[in-house]
């Protein structure tokens, strides 16, 4: 069963890795798109359209975890290692976010499963934050507000 279940686990970990790989790049192309059309001829961006590409990129980033959070919850039902979605989802938040409340657990022969979506999500969160940072630099180097304060940049 050990085996059975880690191939399983590992099998949703690549998936999401690979959903995850595609939005993040796809996002991140949009963004940058929509950041040199603003800018193009010495144009700045203004403060309110930098907020906006942030919220925008926030929500969409808070979005692609969510699916996969649910994802794992499928999983957890498809196996049943959970009796109904709620428990799911919630064990699956528990442990992509590495909470790990311990109030629910899977069937035991399943326990294995939020080990792996645990390290799949310290992963992917991390590769989210770091992608946000990208976006916030891309930003930032775009921003009016912040090149009218630097010394010399009228």
């Amino acid at each position: 069963m050990f085996g059975k279940v880690l191939l399983i686990g590992l099998s949703l970990a690549v998936v999401i890795v690979l959903l995850h790989a595609i939005g993040s790049l796809a996002w991140g192309l949009h963004i940058q798109r929509k950041i040199l059309l603003k800018t193009q001829n010495g144009g700045r961006l203004r403060f309110g359209q930098a907020l906006n590409f942030l919220l925008q990129t926030a929500s969409v980033m808070m979005l692609m975890m969510v699916v996969e959070t649910v994802l794992w919850a499928f999983l957890y039902l498809l196996v049943d290692a959970e009796n109904s979605f709620p428990d799911a989802i919630h064990f699956s938040l528990q442990s992509f976010t590495t909470v790990g409340f311990g109030d629910i657990m899977p069937k035991n022969d399943w326990r294995l499963l939020g080990g792996i979506e645990a390290i799949n999500g310290v992963l992917i969160i991390g590769w989210t934050t770091a992608a946000f940072y990208a976006v916030v630099s891309q930003i930032m180097s775009h921003t009016q507000a912040l090149k009218s304060r630097l010394p010399g940049q009228g």
